[in-house]
């Protein structure tokens, strides 16, 4: 693997992404209606756990996508659907790098894991990640600041590495986040108008 932040490790994160795209444009149909979650009185994706995880730092962020230098085969990212098939605000990397800066004490915390996406070597995985710290969710935090649809942050995995109840506390609180920017005409809402 080139060194981060090289040309080089920029085209294989782009061919991997590329890879990915496939995986995404599958999971990009068809979202889970978050008003239809049965109501639970955990409370998810809101730093609950944040200790879990890796730190934040550890990993070099690229946009939604990031990498450890020491696990190259191992890609994360911070929507769980539409990746690249999203609607996505134009300032969502420096909107991931302030909160990043703002939160260095900030927690990845697996979510879903996508086995096999560069088939048929078992060489590189995708997993789709929360980043937190305390109360703080930068998932959310992006649906807030119109950055990203809901929609996204939900998985298109089956199997998620998370307690159920806890994901679906999460989705809700998307929900909400995609609601205050609607009505507050933020980021991909502000041509609502």
């Amino acid at each position: 693997m080139p060194p981060m932040g090289s040309p080089q490790s920029r085209v294989v994160v782009l061919r991997r992404a590329i890879v990915l795209a496939g995986v995404a444009l599958a999971g990009a149909c068809a979202p889970p209606r978050v008003s239809e979650l049965p109501p639970e009185s955990a409370s998810a994706g809101s730093g609950e756990g944040a200790e879990r995880g890796i730190p934040a730092s550890d990993i070099a962020w690229r946009g939604i996508l990031g990498e450890r230098h020491d696990h190259p085969s191992i890609m994360y990212s911070l929507m769980g659907r539409g990746y690249f098939a999203a609607r996505t605000a134009r300032d969502i990397d420096r909107v991931i790098e302030e909160w990043l800066r703002a939160h260095p004490e900030a927690r990845v915390i697996p979510v879903a894991i996508v086995e096999d996406v560069s088939p048929p070597a078992r060489r590189f995985r995708m997993t789709y990640v929360w980043v937190a710290q305390g109360e703080d969710n930068l998932n959310l935090h992006l649906v807030r600041r119109g950055c990203c649809p809901a929609e996204t942050m939900a998985s298109s995995m089956e199997r998620i590495e998370v307690p159920r109840v806890e994901f679906n506390e999460f989705l809700r609180n998307a929900g909400r986040a995609e609601e205050q920017a609607k009505s507050e005409k933020v980021g991909i809402w502000a041509a609502a108008r």
